[in-house]
């Protein structure tokens, strides 16, 4: 009963809009509204209000983070669960019609707490994919549905303890993937815009 009350939290926790109230705080306007309409750090960073993108982007970590972190020591089944969770309500918020953000902060702060080394090679990838090309989506795509999947297979293949990895690694490029379809098609049409930092 207390596994699935931290899963219910760990929903809720990935439901707060930090895009939403940042832009506020910073009277930035409804970012709903602007750019792409996403509520995430990326879409706020076009504002040209770095403190404001900056504290979303923490934000969006942490309510990955903190649910994670919290139920690190029960089952890594029942944690993978609680960490999907967590970004499914960020993606699929019940406050807001179900339209959330896109997932990558909140997939990125699970997986700190869940797989701190995959998240550092994760990591690691966004940002060299993101210095060449200047856009997230692919830096994005990059990291979640290429490296952690490859990531994942390759850890059950040397300790099979690590399915409950493999289930989180492929969920997440999963939902990612289907968060990015939008832009995933301007990929491919050579059409997506880069990130200009100002």
């Amino acid at each position: 009963m207390c596994r699935i009350l931290i899963v219910m939290l760990s929903y809720l926790a990935g439901t707060i809009p930090f895009g939403v109230v940042c832009s506020r705080l910073f009277k930035l306007g409804d970012v709903r509204k602007m750019g792409s309409g996403n509520i995430g750090a990326t879409n706020v960073l076009r504002t040209g209000c770095y403190s404001a993108a900056c504290l979303t982007l923490v934000g969006d970590f942490a309510k990955g983070f903190v649910p994670v972190f919290i139920s690190r020591p029960d089952n890594l089944w029942w944690t993978s669960i609680v960490a999907i969770f967590a970004v499914i309500g960020h993606v699929f918020p019940l406050w807001s019609r179900f339209r959330g953000g896109k997932g990558v902060a909140t997939t990125a702060g699970a997986l700190c707490a869940l797989e701190p080394l995959a998240f550092a090679i994760g990591l690691c990838a966004w940002l060299g994919t993101f210095f060449f090309t200047r856009i997230s989506s692919l830096a994005a795509l990059v990291s979640t549905c290429f490296v952690l999947p490859i990531y994942a297979v390759v850890r059950v293949l040397y300790a099979q303890s690590a399915y409950s990895i493999l289930f989180f690694a492929f969920a997440a490029a999963a939902l990612i993937a289907f968060t990015h379809r939008s832009n995933i098609k301007r990929l491919v049409n050579h059409e997506e815009i880069p990130v200009i930092l100002k």
